[in-house]
């Protein structure tokens, strides 16, 4: 076998293992989901109807939410990146 049909055959190798690696992944990610069903409804749901409320604006006195949140920073002008400018 020629060195370029076995670097072919370990590209196609680690893909399969990747693939087979996210499959038992999600597997058991949706099984830990599926056992707590019950509980995550409750608590998305409590979250939807909160959230409702805060975009309504019946939960503005709450300082917590009513908070705004910016970045602190100013990014560079984007010429300063120019290989030229360097």
């Amino acid at each position: 076998m020629r060195q370029a049909e076995t670097l072919v055959v370990v590209f196609v190798l680690g893909f399969a293992a990747l693939f087979a690696a996210y499959g038992a992944l999600f597997g058991g990610i949706s099984t830990l989901l599926f056992a707590h069903q019950g509980t995550l409804i409750k608590v998305l749901g409590v979250l939807t109807i909160a959230l409702g409320l805060m975009f309504m604006g019946v939960l503005e006195r709450v300082p917590l939410l009513s908070r705004t949140l910016r970045p602190r920073f100013t990014p560079a002008p984007a010429w300063r990146a120019l290989p030229c400018w360097a």
